[in-house]
C-alpha cells in the first residue's frame, strides 16, 4: 500500500487526489492495452481505492492493487451513473458507463475537499 507518511493533511488531500486520478487512468491504460486481454476498473471505498481486473470487485482476488488513502482523508461521495462504487472501462475505445464525480475531503474539515470528474468519454480531471 502507498504510504503518505510526512504529509500535512492539505498535502495529504492532495497526494490522495493525484493516486485516485492516476489510478483511474492506469486501469483506462491497462484495458485500452488489453492487458491479459481482460478489462480494468477501480473499486473506491471511503479508505481506498483498489486497482481491479475483471468487471467485478472481489475483496479477496488476488489481482487487487489496493491504496490506502492517508488517515486525514477519506473519499466522502462518490457518484457515478448507474450508482454503485466501480469505474470499468471499455476495451476498444476507453470510455465508461460509470461516468461521474468522486469528492475526498479532510476527515476534520470537510469544507476542504477535492473533485476528480470522470467523463463518459474516459477523460479524468481533478
Amino acid at each position: 500500500a502507498a504510504s503518505f507518511a510526512g504529509y500535512g493533511n492539505k498535502e495529504a488531500l492532495e497526494k490522495g487526489t493525484v493516486v485516485v486520478a492516476t489510478l483511474l487512468r492506469q486501469a483506462q491504460s491497462e484495458t485500452l492495452g488489453s492487458k491479459d486481454a481482460s478489462v480494468y476498473g477501480v473499486h473506491l471505498e471511503e479508505n481506498k481505492a483498489v486497482l481491479i481486473k475483471g468487471s467485478l470487485y472481489s475483496s479477496t482476488e488476488s489481482s487487487n492493487r489496493t491504496y490506502k488513502l492517508h488517515s486525514s482523508i477519506k473519499i466522502n461521495s462518490t457518484s457515478l451513473a448507474g450508482g454503485g462504487s466501480d469505474v470499468l472501462f471499455r476495451r476498444l475505445d476507453g470510455t465508461t458507463a460509470q461516468s461521474g464525480s468522486v469528492i475526498l475531503v479532510l476527515r476534520d474539515d470537510e469544507s476542504r475537499q477535492k473533485t476528480i470528474t470522470i467523463q463518459a468519454t474516459g477523460l479524468i480531471d481533478y
